[in-house]
């Protein structure tokens, strides 16, 4: 028998253009159903899709509180000296 190794999902942030493709047409399931990767979105796309397209934001909550989707907070740091 071959050995097998359970691999760890790769992350891979989906922009606002990409998610709202999917939730439109009512098929994130052809997204976060594929195998091998875990979808993260950030708490700005989340906030577009809630200012511009509020139909849509339901789908997205539901992905988020089920696990399907993840949300990240992205905090941006001024380096000194820029």
């Amino acid at each position: 028998m071959p050995h097998t190794s359970a691999r760890t999902p790769q992350e891979v942030v989906i922009d606002t253009s990409v998610l709202i493709n999917f939730l439109v047409i009512h098929r994130l399931d052809l997204l976060v159903g594929h195998p091998g990767f875990r979808f993260v979105v950030t708490d700005h796309v989340r906030e577009e899709i809630t200012e511009h397209y509020p139909e849509q934001m339901a789908q997205l909550e539901d992905a988020i509180d089920t696990g399907k989707i993840t949300e990240i907070r992205v905090i941006f740091k001024r380096l000194k000296g820029s």
